[in-house]
């Protein structure tokens, strides 16, 4: 099986690759805030790293020329179910949220909605995402990698049901209402959450079962971001590019066949676009 890279190609891309010896040997070492990758390469291996850094920096150079969406291309694309916020892709976007569902919500919270989740919440209420992020838990737990693809919506016949995820962060606290607000995740292994008291009211915090083996709770989590608009800007969508391209673009075929079914093949070029442009 060939040798993953990608550590490789990322340090190199950020300027942190480094080479050193290892049994004699020459061998190419990638820090990271965890523990550092250090492999000895063959020349075929060697070869592959410089043409993909080369063919990473040579994508960068031409999405750094890439252009918005324009309110009409931003219109087409919500009739497929197609939206943006804060520059990332919503797939099987739902629509905004309604007044009813808005208090169904507060009726068990401490305090209102907050700015943030209520601005993506007014763009879609639900749908799926491709973007990831590294979390820096406390204690001694290195950064780990925590999905994001899940926007939770009310829908008790789906695993992302707002409602559900409420009564898993209810557990173990005092009283009906709820001191956080969650908002997406991956199924059962990672909830994104929003502060509702406190100085820090809006802020976004993650809870990620690899740190708890049993039950959930509002311990063993990760402070991510001041507001739901600036965890956006933070998330990740560079790994399209990184990754396998036939994976990567089998997944966002998926993600695009609205579009391309249309065929609107222009437009969903434009989309990928935008939403690598935007993890520049």
């Amino acid at each position: 099986m060939p040798r993953d890279l990608r550590p490789f190609v990322e340090a190199a891309l950020e300027g942190r690759l480094e080479w050193c010896t290892v049994a004699g040997k020459r061998a190419a070492r990638a820090p990271s805030r965890g523990k550092a990758s250090i492999a000895v390469l063959s020349r075929d291996e060697e070869e592959r790293l410089e043409q993909r850094v080369a063919q990473e920096r040579e994508l960068a150079s031409r999405l750094r020329a890439v252009e918005p969406l324009d309110a009409s291309e931003v219109d087409a694309l919500a009739l497929h179910g197609i939206r943006l916020f804060e520059g990332r892709l919503i797939v099987g976007a739902r629509s905004a949220i309604r007044e009813d569902e808005r208090r169904r919500i507060e009726e068990r919270l401490v305090a209102p909605i907050p700015e943030g989740l209520d601005a993506l919440w007014s763009v879609a209420f639900g749908g799926r995402l491709f973007c990831d992020l590294e979390a820096q838990y406390e204690g001694e737990y290195s950064p780990i990698p925590t999905p994001f693809e899940q926007l939770y919506h009310l829908d008790a016949a789906a695993d992302d049901d707002l409602k559900v995820r409420m009564k898993s962060l209810a557990r173990g606290q005092q009283g009906d209402a709820l001191p956080v607000l969650p908002f997406g995740g991956l199924r059962n292994e990672v909830i994104f959450f929003v502060e509702l008291t406190g100085p820090d009211v809006g802020a976004v915090r993650v809870w990620h079962r690899r740190l708890r083996a049993i039950g959930v709770g509002l311990s063993d989590v990760a402070s991510v971001a001041e507001s739901v608009p600036a965890f956006f800007r933070s998330l990740s969508v560079r790994w399209i590019a990184r990754e396998d391209p036939s994976s990567a673009h089998r997944r966002l075929a998926r993600a695009l066949a609205p579009l391309r079914k249309a065929g609107d093949e222009a437009l969903a070029e434009r989309v990928l676009d935008v939403h690598l442009a935007s993890g520049l």
